[in-house]
């Protein structure tokens, strides 16, 4: 793993792109604090990613994991209940 800044990044892009191919994941930093990562993404993990970083899919995880603490849930009987489905 490598810390790049975003300047030295902008001189070589293609040089830390294929260093991340490799599987080397790159740390980008912005004056010194860590900004982003270049990691390595095969084709077969696009979708578990883009789902992973979807904001509105993120909440909704975080919603249900919050329901779950709090005693919240149903069964599956009773969802697919209230769903019209038969068990």
């Amino acid at each position: 793993m490598k810390l790049v800044g975003v300047k030295e990044l902008k001189t070589k892009p293609s040089a830390y792109i294929k260093e991340a191919q490799k599987g080397n994941p790159i740390i980008i930093t912005v004056g010194r604090k860590v900004s982003a990562a270049l990691i390595p993404l095969k084709e077969e993990e696009i979708e578990d990613f883009l789902l992973a970083y979807h904001p509105r899919f993120r909440r909704q995880i975080e919603a249900g994991i919050r329901d779950v603490e709090r005693g919240e849930t149903v069964s599956l009987k009773q969802l697919l209940e209230e769903t019209d489905h038969e068990l």
